[in-house]
């Protein structure tokens, strides 16, 4: 891993721990700029489809489809190149759950 890349994952999880509408969009553009440098760098993939959801239900309701399309792309394709990542089975069971799917929830966070 490069050393610009795991800096740039520090400053994204240091914004996205700030709680705030803010600071949690700018924790997206950390994570998605660390994938656009490193297309598998799987935690960058699944911090960005949280920090996605917590946008949209938290700060952002009316872009809640925009968001809520976007977090589970990012979480599926983290999963699919590392199922064995814990944030990878977190944002993904979260993504299932948030709409109520909460087996296959359960199944990714098991």
């Amino acid at each position: 891993m490069q050393v610009d890349i795991w800096v740039l994952y520090q400053k994204g999880l240091s914004a996205f721990y700030e709680s705030s509408e803010i600071k949690t969009a700018e924790s997206i553009g950390y994570f998605d700029k660390i994938n656009d440098l490193d297309p598998k760098f799987v935690p960058a993939l699944a911090m960005g489809a949280i920090a996605r959801m917590i946008l949209a239900n938290v700060y952002r309701g009316d872009d809640l489809e925009t968001l809520s399309r976007d977090a589970k792309e990012k979480a599926e394709q983290g999963y699919s190149i590392d199922p064995s990542e814990p944030l990878a089975m977190l944002a993904t069971a979260r993504i299932h759950s948030g709409p109520g799917d909460h087996e296959a929830a359960l199944d990714h966070a098991r």
